[in-house]
């Protein structure tokens, strides 16, 4: 600053961050600015939308000139040239009103250089609105500078002399610095409005969420008169799901019903919906769904309902009423939309608090969201105590049909005669299903069949009505088109109510031939190869076949199937004694096994102890160097799972596949799950001989892999995941024992996964059918940072 600037008094420069208000700070300073230049009147000016001026402050020396103090002007009527020039170029001016000329200010005048400016002189157009303004001010002096905050625009500081003299440099300097320090009280004032919002905020939300706390009809009734006073409405509404709902129904799907599902609390005005209207409640219509159809729930303020077009269609419920805007609060809590609070407004509004009002919606959402889960839980609990016995009794019957096939696959390492155990086999089956009847049927080259005589078992009331197993022949048409339909699959079948399930006329008729009013199957394969069907009838009356008996069906299907592997039929002179006897040993092997995998099933539920276990068990009975498990994401990539796998010691530690490895593969994830969706396995001996993609066979020789052979994993009939048994050191020969042998394990360990979920609910009343979620948690949390992505299955 220049040696002969004026000194500010220092509570000038002070006085914005003392002062109690915005405009008693302002009013300070134009009164220290209209002492210190020694003229006649100062004011402050706030901008206001379309280019009006609002007077907040002046400073006045005696009465000789009009005061402007709380008054609107338009901005041309202040400004001696354009706003342009004021704002954007940030130059004030000095105007002679006696000679209609004006000199400019430039936003410093600290600089010699600059202050050359202020020297030229401009002539005020004719017909300038600011002539007028001086004019009736009497005022031949006039000096205005823009007001500045945060680089905006805010205002106007003006002063007005009535005879005319040119500011020195240090006054402009004066007019200046106190232009910029009325920014330091905006600032204040800004910061001192803010808090009190939030404390009002505060207390508005402590009284409403105070209220919300026990949500009865009365306390939602007087939050709702409560957030409609502190908005200043005439009325308003709260939507939300009324008594009777279903948990698996949204807030819009309610709306629709709008039965019981939707309950409404109103107060005050409220809109006439008329009777001819296809909606009776104002949320049932389309507009408020297509106007939050993205997704995002924002406070909808409607300044003018009568402007917007997209409440047209409202518009006949609001013309007889006097309510002219609206608020429209969504209430959403954890992404889910739980209700809309309306508030009516007799008066169009444009100063709506929108941070209040998300505020308020919030609480409101939160306790629609407590009540309606108080609401399912009350309802739960009233059945919890029925379902936990429920399921514990569902697992107890998956425990006797566990031993039952413990007993099964002990009689198979026994068994010489292949009817004896088979007849053995349907008995037990028939009397574990609590089934009327079981029997087999077995396909023909042509995909007819018929049911082996003496390969079925019925309860006493029903073994001579109508007996199918006596080689009696049933071409079933479809199957033959199919090949075998559903079954090539591996895919049961299961009918409740023959009469309910929309099967052919024919069909129907037939079955009834046979009295059979409600079935289960299970295809049986030999050696990879669809053979045949095992199946459970009821004749006295339709019977519901739950999930349990249906996997049990399955896996004595497959029980069959490896019996009719290994034990030879009498009329059978296709294997040469070599061959069986080479065959038979191998079978004992993997039978000694799986007894063991089974009786471990039975005796732990330990899922990460079985898992590591079995594969340890699959390892040294397959003679296969690595056993891992690979589980499939929602997205079906996946990853093989951490510590689930065992390895011989001279590969336990390169190549670790049991980390978490991720492994996507894009043709698996294509497919859902590719050939494995079908419980299919697959066998590979040579990786560089099989009709694999090269990325591919890449992506194995990373991990040293040379051969290897895989099943699905089936829990609950979903596919889960898949178990890999892999060579290292070289190709080699997966013979269908092996194979078969692999599908059995992995089907067993499905059925362990089926019965952890079985036993969570009986324990907790909830179903899962997956690993501990600690567990899940873990391996997920530590996948390994490379990540796999292969183009085939």
């Amino acid at each position: 600053m220049n040696s002969d600037s004026l000194n500010l008094p220092q509570n000038t420069v002070n006085q914005p961050s003392k002062a109690g208000t915005l405009q008693s700070s302002l009013a300070k300073i134009a009164a220290d600015l209209q002492a210190l230049l020694q003229v006649e009147q100062v004011n402050v000016c706030q901008l206001q939308p379309d280019n009006q001026v609002y007077v907040v402050a002046e400073a006045a020396h005696g009465s000789s000139l009009p005061s402007l103090l709380f008054s609107s002007f338009s901005l041309d009527y202040f400004a001696p040239h354009s706003s342009d020039l004021l704002f954007q170029s940030q130059i004030g001016a000095m105007v002679n009103a006696e000679s209609n000329t004006l000199f400019q200010i430039p936003r410093s005048v600290s600089d010699p250089e600059s202050y050359r400016v202020v020297e030229t002189m401009k002539r005020i157009p004719d017909g300038a609105r600011v002539l007028q303004h001086l004019t009736e001010m009497r005022a031949n002096l006039y000096v205005v500078v823009p007001i500045f905050h945060h680089e905006e625009p805010w205002g106007l500081l003006t002063a007005y002399r009535p005879n005319f003299s040119l500011l020195a440099t240090r006054q402009l300097e004066v007019v200046q610095t106190l232009a910029s320090q009325l920014s330091v009280a905006i600032d204040r004032d800004s910061l001192r409005r803010q808090v009190q919002i939030k404390a009002d905020q505060d207390k508005v939300i402590g009284r409403i969420t105070t209220l919300l706390q026990s949500v009865d009809e009365s306390a939602l009734q007087t939050a709702l008169e409560t957030t409609v006073a502190v908005f200043a409405g005439s009325g308003g509404r709260l939507c939300m799901s009324g008594q009777a709902q279903s948990p698996d129904q949204s807030f819009a799907e309610r709306l629709a019903g709008a039965g019981q599902e939707i309950s409404v609390n109103s107060c005050g005005c409220q809109p006439v919906i008329p009777v001819a209207a296809n909606s009776k409640l104002m949320e049932q219509y389309d507009l408020w769904q297509n106007h939050y159809s993205s997704g995002d729930y924002p406070v909808w303020d409607i300044s003018d309902l009568y402007q917007t077009s997209e409440l047209r269609p409202l518009f006949d419920a609001f013309q007889l009423t006097p309510i002219c805007s609206l608020l429209m609060i969504p209430l959403v809590y954890r992404q889910q939309l739980r209700g809309y609070l309306s508030i009516f407004r007799n008066a169009v509004d444009s100063t709506t608090d929108l941070e209040l009002a998300q505020k308020v919606g919030r609480q409101f959402a939160i306790a629609l969201y407590e009540h309606e889960l108080s609401q399912q839980l009350h309802t739960s609990s009233q059945s919890q105590s029925t379902e936990v016995q429920q399921n514990a009794d569902q697992l107890q019957r998956v425990r006797q049909q566990q031993t039952g096939l413990s007993e099964m696959l002990a009689s198979l390492q026994i068994a010489t005669d292949l009817a004896t155990f088979a007849r053995a086999t349907t008995k037990g089956i028939c009397h574990l299903l609590q089934a009327e009847r079981v029997t087999v049927y077995r396909f023909s080259e042509d995909w007819g069949g018929e049911y082996i005589h003496d390969f079925e078992y019925a309860k006493p009331e029903w073994i001579r009505t109508n007996k199918l197993g006596e080689n009696l022949v049933w071409n079933d048409t479809f199957l033959q088109e199919t090949k075998g339909g559903r079954y090539r699959n591996n895919e049961t079948y299961v009918v409740d109510d023959i009469h309910q399930a929309g099967l052919a006329a024919c069909h129907v008729d037939l079955l009834k031939q046979f009295e059979i009013k409600s079935f289960a199957t299970a295809p049986i394969f030999v050696n990879g190869q669809l053979w045949g069907v095992l199946a459970a009838y009821q004749h006295s009356a339709p019977r519901h076949w739950p999930t349990t008996d249906v996997v049990f069906l399955h896996q004595a299907a497959t029980f069959l199937g490896l019996a009719l592997q290994t034990i030879p039929d009498s009329g059978d002179t296709q294997v040469t004694e070599v061959e069986q006897q080479t065959q038979l040993e191998r079978v004992e092997q993997h039978q000694t096994s799986l007894c063991q995998i089974l009786a471990k099933l039975q005796t732990t539920s330990d899922l990460a102890r079985i898992f590591r276990s079995t594969t340890k068990e699959i390892c040294g009975s397959l003679g296969a160097e690595r056993v891992s498990v690979y589980r499939f994401n929602e997205d079906w990539g996946g990853a093989y799972i951490h510590d689930f796998e065992y390895a011989i010691a001279k590969w336990q530690r390169p190549f670790k596949l049991g980390t978490n490895t991720v492994w996507n593969d894009t043709y698996l994830q294509d497919t859902q799950g590719g050939r494995y969706r079908y419980n299919e396995t697959y066998a590979v001996d040579d990786v560089n001989q099989a009709e694999l993609s090269s990325c591919h066979v890449d992506i194995l020789k990373q991990f040293e892999v040379q051969s290897f052979a895989t099943a699905p994993v089936f829990v609950d009939e979903q596919l889960w995941g898949v178990i890999a048994a892999y060579q290292h050191s070289g190709p080699r020969h997966w013979s269908p024992t092996d194979v078969s042998f692999l599908h059995q394990v992995a089907t067993a360990l499905g059925l362990a996964l089926y019965q952890d979920g079985l036993r969570a609910k009986a324990k907790a009343g909830r179903s899962s059918f997956d690993v501990s979620a600690a567990e899940r948690g873990a391996w997920e949390d530590s996948v390994a940072k490379l990540t796999y992505t292969d183009r085939e299955g």
